[in-house]
């Protein structure tokens, strides 16, 4: 285990205390803590106890798109990376892929399909899989589901990372399960894994100002003021998505409802 791995874990611990203990003033803001509450649709029996082991950011390939809105999804994996320490991105058929070790809490197992508990999920490292799509938006189901296929995730071990036109800008909720609310990126996951039952990290981006297009607000690229508030909100949402494997979906819809 490398010293860099040893310091970042030893400081996201105590980072993780500090927001258990209330934190220093404005952290945490817009949060409930582990237990209190639940958004809709954040964890019926099925969402508790649910590890993580893929992680997905959607966004849309391209140089054109870099700095958008709608490619928040693809920032947060990549700040969940750097967090992580995966520096080698896989190409693989429709997706970039890196694979890391990181430490589960005790009692984050998962539930397979037929309702068996995965024990090696329970505790230790356990291999998460990050997955950035290259296929456009609107197709981006396709990679996700045959990624989960090859890596035997099920949809309810999967965390999708997501522009929400429907949350306030500056806010990162976590949820399970829930529609697609006319996001193409979670229609064509929805389809491709036959299922809603998967989690969903939502980054809150606002709605346009205006009478500007939906369309036009989340392809605009973000300058100055507002590329520094959507990088702060990138942060949080890569803190939200680490808690979430290392604690399991269930306390992370609660925490982050």
């Amino acid at each position: 285990m490398s010293r860099d791995y040893v310091a970042l874990k030893a400081a996201h611990r105590k980072r993780a205390q500090q927001l258990g203990q209330g934190g220093a003033p404005g952290e945490g803001a817009g949060r409930t803590d582990p237990g209190r509450g639940k958004a809709p649709g954040a964890g019926g029996a099925a969402g508790r106890g649910v590890a993580i082991g893929m992680v997905v950011g959607l966004g849309n390939p391209g140089e054109e798109y870099d700095d958008t809105r709608h490619n928040v999804g693809f920032a947060v994996v990549d700040e969940l990376a750097r967090r992580l320490g995966a520096s080698y991105w896989k190409s693989r058929p429709g997706a970039l892929v890196a694979e890391v070790e990181w430490p589960r809490v005790a009692g984050a197992a998962v539930r397979l399909p037929n309702g068996a508990l995965d024990a090696s999920a329970k505790s230790g490292p356990a291999r998460v899989v990050l997955v950035k799509p290259q296929s456009y938006m609107n197709v981006s189901g396709g990679p996700v589901a045959h990624l989960a296929r090859e890596y035997g995730v099920p949809a309810q071990g999967i965390l999708v990372a997501h522009d929400d036109l429907e949350v306030e800008a500056g806010r990162v909720r976590v949820r399970f399960g829930g529609g697609h609310a006319g996001h193409n990126g979670l229609r064509s996951i929805c389809d491709k894994l036959g299922t809603h039952d998967f989690g969903r990290l939502r980054v809150g981006i606002g709605r346009p100002p205006g009478r500007m297009a939906p369309a036009d607000f989340v392809l605009r690229k973000v300058r100055g003021r507002e590329a520094e508030e959507l990088a702060v909100t990138v942060a949080d949402a890569a803190e939200a998505a680490l808690f979430a494997i290392e604690r399991g979906l269930g306390q992370a819809c609660a925490r982050y409802a």
